[in-house]
């Protein structure tokens, strides 16, 4: 997987095959493929046939496209899922077993997606200001940060940690430890606030003393992202 993430930042996607200059949607080939190959009756015999002989990772790839073709098809999405799960079960690596089963645990998950945080406040608790700093800095979003150029100081009042935050290009960066009296606004707040501020930061924030533009603080908040990991993986 290295290596492809090499090739592909280096010369983009494209594989010099011709026919991936312009593929057609996913849920259109999907359907098409499924007509051609006589229909998703006649797939599923032969997906079982497969199953059983072991060939997992063929019953995968042909089971995709069925549940492209039509995701309501609860006989295909479990084909798949049993086929993932047998390939997770004997992945030598923890993250592409983990990967096989959230596939097969989706396929198989007829109940809406709901959201949550990946971080939860107990390993939000134990992560250091700078660790805090780097999540918020993935919240940072790019089109609200556009043209702004905040200037930070940050004190955790209940640990003295302090850092000098900025935001420029819609980025966002930090020092550790230092401060600067050209700062738009310097904000206190509890570290407890601090962790709900990158947990969450749509949800209302106790204790926070600022001075100098109290705005700058406010637009700060507002660029930052609330995560919805709610997202299908294997299922269109």
């Amino acid at each position: 997987m290295g290596v492809k993430a090499v090739y592909q930042k280096y010369l983009g996607f494209y594989d010099a095959n011709p026919i991936n200059l312009k593929r057609l949607p996913p849920e259109e080939f999907a359907q098409n493929i499924t007509e051609y190959m006589g229909g998703a009756d006649a797939v599923m015999q032969r997906l079982a046939r497969d199953y059983d002989a072991g060939n997992y990772q063929l019953v995968v790839s042909i089971a995709n496209y069925l549940v492209f073709a039509d995701p309501t098809n609860m006989q295909a999405r479990k084909m798949e899922a049993a086929a993932l799960e047998q390939l997770g079960y004997q992945a030598e690596s923890g993250p592409a077993r983990n990967a096989y089963l959230m596939g097969a645990q989706e396929l198989r998950n007829t109940a809406p997606l709901s959201g949550s945080t990946r971080i939860s406040a107990d390993i939000a608790s134990a992560m250091s200001p700078a660790q805090l700093l780097d999540y918020l800095a993935v919240r940072v979003n790019g089109s609200k940060a556009a043209g702004d150029h905040l200037v930070m100081n940050l004190t955790i009042t209940d640990s003295g940690d302090r850092a000098l935050v900025q935001v420029k290009n819609s980025v966002l960066v930090y020092w550790v430890n230092e401060s600067s009296p050209a700062a738009n606004v310097s904000v206190s707040m509890s570290r407890k606030t601090f962790e709900q501020l990158a947990l969450d930061p749509s949800a209302p924030l106790a204790g926070i003393v600022t001075s100098g533009d109290s705005a700058a603080f406010d637009r700060f908040v507002r660029m930052l992202d609330r995560f919805d990991p709610a997202f299908n993986i294997v299922i269109p």
